[in-house]
């Protein structure tokens, strides 16, 4: 039988860590240098078919 869990008890937000820290930063300039690098060889290519 499957009994009602109040939302109290759920804990959906993850542990403060140091580990989860340095994940969270390791994730977010990840993200930065991908967009850098999409939009650095946007750039390249459109500009090298004009010139």
């Amino acid at each position: 039988m499957l009994l009602p869990v109040t939302t109290e008890d759920l804990d959906l937000a993850p542990p403060d860590g140091a580990f989860w820290t340095v994940l969270r930063k390791l994730a977010v300039g990840l993200v930065v240098a991908c967009a850098i690098a999409l939009i650095a060889g946007f750039l390249a290519a459109t500009a090298g078919g004009v010139a």
